[in-house]
């Protein structure tokens, strides 16, 4: 993906909506939108026992003249294995937030699950969903929302779940120890990826520069980091960590003290320092992104 084109709007959504749904008596408008291979982490808050799944599913009808959205969920399991058939949760409320996000939460919903016996509360559900268009590098406008869903079951198990890769944009700001000087930018732009099967985290660093001297970005991969679950966020804390570019680990420039967060509903947090071997002394560097910044076009 190359650069950020617009946040849909209420209105255009609307226009545009999947689905619309009406008769003589009652005109309602109504989207859905299919979201497949997310992954879920499912955790026993009694004894802190998780797993990692893929393969989730959600389809999520809208309603935008009552503002009540049915939710259908596919592939979830719980940590013993358990798998739940397909689950729909209807008639919660939604919004959109003051970031323009899409917000639905769920109260003590009882799923509709036909010929399932132990049918589980939804004690809370909420699913937050940013709806953007991206521009791939060949110029295709493709759909890429930030979403997260977070729900706890039977008061026992609580879920987040997400689909990868993502990508964010924001600031990039470093600090040079030898001059002091500070230098910032936003045409560094982020990938996430998670893999369900290892729980590791790789961050794509797109255009990477790290002082005004550098003439030229490097796209920089940290791969393979282990996380832990909090919230709806994934966090990363790694004492060393060699940079690829391409498959080739970049030695010359190690990276030390790496540390932040991804927030699924809100962005990528982290901070690291940077010794370049190319260069004098060591840049110490913030990154602060969000599904909701636009890059500038002059940034890219």
């Amino acid at each position: 993906m190359k650069k950020y084109i617009a946040i849909l709007s209420l209105a255009l959504l609307a226009a545009v909506g999947m689905t619309s749904c009406s008769d003589k008596n009652e005109v309602d408008t109504i989207t859905r939108t299919d979201f497949t291979n997310f992954f879920a982490n499912v955790q026993n808050v009694s004894n802190g026992v998780d797993a990692c799944y893929s393969n989730v599913g959600y389809s999520v009808l809208l309603n935008y003249s009552k503002l009540t959205a049915d939710v259908t969920i596919t592939g979830l399991r719980l940590p013993d294995g358990t798998q739940y058939p397909t689950m729909t949760l209807t008639n919660m409320p939604w919004n959109i937030d003051a970031t323009g996000r899409k917000v639905i939460n769920g109260t003590n919903v009882s799923p509709s699950m036909p010929g399932f016996a132990n049918v589980p509360l939804i004690g809370s559900f909420r699913m937050t969903i940013f709806d953007r268009i991206l521009t791939s590098d060949n110029g295709q406008a493709v759909y890429s929302p930030g979403i997260c869903v977070k729900m706890l079951i039977d008061s026992r198990y609580s879920v987040t779940s997400s689909f990868s890769p993502q990508q964010v944009f924001g600031t990039t700001t470093s600090k040079s120890d030898t001059d002091g000087s500070v230098f910032s930018t936003k045409a560094t732009w982020y990938q996430v990826k998670f893999n369900a099967d290892t729980r590791r985290l790789t961050i794509v660093m797109n255009n990477a520069r790290f002082a005004q001297n550098m003439t030229r970005g490097f796209n920089i991969e940290l791969r393979d980091m282990p996380v832990t679950f909090n919230g709806t966020s994934m966090e990363f804390d790694v004492a060393a960590i060699t940079p690829y570019i391409g498959d080739t680990p970049f030695e010359q420039f190690p990276i030390t003290d790496l540390k932040g967060k991804f927030d699924m509903a809100k962005g990528l947090e982290m901070e690291f320092d940077c010794t370049p071997r190319t260069m004098p002394g060591k840049f110490e560097v913030e990154v602060e992104t969000s599904f909701s910044i636009v890059a500038p076009d002059d940034e890219l």
